[in-house]
């Protein structure tokens, strides 16, 4: 069972292999927003039903060899967070030993590395021995030569699949900014059965500034809920669509790929939630979505 901390005053005791949980607070502040405090005191123990689902039980679709000073180190996952037609990349690598790898670039130059385990934050200042080789339509892929800074090295051979959308809202692709296709990025996440795929869309027009948050539950091969989040960059405003299993509001037209890597969308209908700011009863998504594993 291993241990987490939270917040300043709280831990987490969590069974990887049973789902056992223990949460204990001690003294923990909480705050309201309105500025009132309370000190919560005792611990909360629960159990799932099920073994959770690990990471490593994902569809994996990326090839890693990375040696952390000269000691070669798996992989959890490593994907491309985000893609576009300028051929910029993001990719994350989690590492088993606890730390993460960001490798960021345009086309076949990398412009940022940085690696962060617990409070270690390092930039690599000289990257000319890590090389891009492959930046096609579907893969990147990265060689790194022991690049070294703060007595970190860093060495092996990263290659991650791109995200392939074709999704479109009310019949349209989400706007670009001059000859820059939307930004799209994912994520993907195992809660007990459920796997979770957020995918940020981006107008990238600064003066017509909109994210488009969409995130998809789905249990085996059926899909639990979407949801669509417009988010207003000049004046902060929020309009939510959804479906969900309850009434009138369920989830029509998702299907999802055996590998459970792609979601498709057939004429699905999303419903307009409390506190949106826009006007319309319904949204309407059609397209596919492939994460691509990890």
């Amino acid at each position: 069972m291993s241990t987490s901390i939270l917040c300043n005053n709280s831990q987490l005791a969590y069974d990887k292999n049973t789902g056992t949980s223990t949460i204990k607070f001690t003294n923990q502040k909480l705050l309201s927003t309105s500025g009132s405090s309370v000190k919560l005191n005792g611990q909360l123990t629960g159990k799932i039903a099920t073994k959770p689902v690990d990471v490593t039980d994902l569809n994996k679709t990326s090839l890693t060899s990375i040696s952390v000073n000269n000691m070669p180190t798996a992989v959890n996952s490593a994907t491309t967070y985000e893609t576009n037609a300028t051929g910029f990349f993001n990719n994350i690598i989690s590492l088993t030993n606890g730390a993460s790898l960001q490798i960021v670039g345009t086309g076949y130059d990398i412009e940022a590395i940085n690696y962060s385990k617990d409070d270690q934050f390092i930039t690599f200042q000289n990257i000319s021995n890590a090389v891009v080789t492959t930046n096609s339509n579907s893969e990147i892929s990265i060689n790194l030569n022991n690049i070294y800074q703060d007595n970190v090295a860093l060495s092996g051979n990263i290659t991650t699949k791109k995200p392939v959308s074709s999704l479109k809202i009310d019949g349209s692709t989400p706007e670009a900014y001059g000859n820059v296709a939307p930004g799209i990025s994912h994520q993907v996440t195992a809660v007990n059965s459920f796997k979770i795929y957020d995918i940020n869309l981006y107008i990238l027009d600064p003066d017509q500034y909109t994210e488009t948050d969409f995130s998809v539950v789905v249990n085996g091969n059926s899909a639990y809920g979407a949801t669509v989040n417009f988010i207003d960059g000049l004046n902060g405003t929020e309009s939510e669509y959804a479906c969900d299993p309850s009434g009138s509001q369920i989830c029509k037209g998702i299907t999802i790929s055996s590998n459970g890597n792609q979601l498709n969308f057939n004429n699905t209908v999303l419903y307009r939630q409390n506190g949106s700011s826009m006007t319309k009863s319904t949204i309407t998504v059609s397209g596919s979505f492939n994460t691509q594993g990890r």
